[in-house]
């Protein structure tokens, strides 16, 4: 009998933007939490979540340059589109933001 195979997703540069949102909700917390004295956690929490979503992301980006690669060849020349691939630039440089803090290890 065969097994079954697996077929991933291809994701769209857009969905960086998830990882935008929550790495910076990460950041926004830690300086509330300084103006404040909100609680730590919840900073922690958005910022691992972020990092964690930024590193799926990346991955399943890669696999589609890697896989599909005149999908997403395509993807950078649609007009719309391509003002998205920023986001996968600005997800990397809040994710380095991120990851110097104490709290994450």
């Amino acid at each position: 009998m065969a097994t079954p195979k697996v077929v991933l997703p291809v994701l769209p540069v857009g969905y960086f933007g998830m990882a935008v949102g929550t790495l910076a909700l990460g950041q926004t917390w830690r300086v509330a939490e300084r103006l404040w004295q909100v609680p730590v956690q919840v900073a922690l929490l958005f910022s691992l979540s972020g990092l964690l979503l930024w590193g799926a992301l990346l991955l399943a980006y890669g696999h589609k340059w890697w896989r599909h690669a005149a999908r997403a060849r395509q993807e950078l020349s649609h007009p719309l589109h391509s003002g998205l691939a920023a986001l996968g630039a600005i997800a990397t440089m809040l994710a380095a933001l991120t990851l110097p803090t104490r709290e994450l290890v």
